[in-house]
């Protein structure tokens, strides 16, 4: 295994289809462990066979943790996220039957708390999710993700990521709260003041480094007018930043 402090600089590269898996419940932390994972299996490129990271590799994202127990216990409950993830598809055929499928990215994990080290398999349905960027993907450098504070921007880091091309991203609300797993018990009101502006504040550089990872990051609501309550429900949100030409 290539050392971590000598390649997390690099840049990770993956299908823009991982930016439609919902993240359920994952925290910072969870998201810089998964994409370290993904990272790994982009170097590794071992076509399905089963990877194993050491702890001391983890341990750099959990640092305050020095009890060897309750630091299992944390990958352990990593590791139960990790199984959670999947992709949905439904589809209609020519006939009008309707079909469901569920995939999921992760085959087997283990965590192995004698020898100190994450064991995991990515099933071959979703490896080209890493592999095979060939046509669309997005790409990103692992230590911005990283150095980025809070799930919330770390989210639309990597969804904004795939458009900086054009310098604009539009999504549908309600795709919106399932894609950045925003509790139901959240008010639009709330997640505009504590969700969206902080995590375009922080992007547009009102960050403890003052980097901007996207200039002049700004938001517009797009209202249904025809529905209740006062100016119309939100119905989609619009990002737009100066492109990266």
């Amino acid at each position: 295994m290539k050392n971590y402090l000598s390649t997390i600089k690099d840049n990770i590269v993956y299908h823009n289809d991982m930016n439609k898996f919902v993240f359920k419940n994952f925290n910072e932390v969870d998201f810089n462990l998964f994409f370290t994972i993904c990272f790994f299996a982009k170097e590794q490129r071992n076509n399905g066979e089963l990877i194993s990271l050491s702890f001391n590799v983890l341990k750099r994202f959990i640092p305050n943790e020095r009890n060897k127990k309750r630091f299992y216990g944390n990958i352990v409950e990593f590791a139960r996220k990790l199984n959670s993830l999947s992709t949905e598809e439904y589809n209609i055929d020519e006939d009008g039957y309707r079909k469901f499928s569920i995939n999921s990215f992760f085959e087997q994990i283990e965590v192995d708390e004698k020898n100190e080290i994450l064991s995991f398999r990515i099933s071959k349905k979703s490896l080209y999710l890493i592999y095979e960027v060939f046509q669309r993907y997005t790409i990103f450098d692992m230590k911005d993700f990283c150095e980025i504070k809070g799930k919330y921007t770390k989210n639309l880091f990597r969804l904004l990521k795939q458009w900086e091309g054009s310098g604009k991203f539009q999504i549908n609300y309600e795709s919106f709260l399932v894609l950045f797993d925003i509790p139901k018990s959240y008010t639009a009101f709330f997640i505009e003041d504590k969700v969206i502006k902080p995590s375009i504040d922080l992007l547009n550089g009102k960050n403890s480094k003052n980097k901007v990872y996207f200039a002049n990051l700004q938001y517009e609501k797009i209202k249904d007018k025809h529905s209740k309550g006062q100016g119309g429900k939100i119905k989609e949100l619009i990002f737009t930043f100066k492109p990266n030409a």
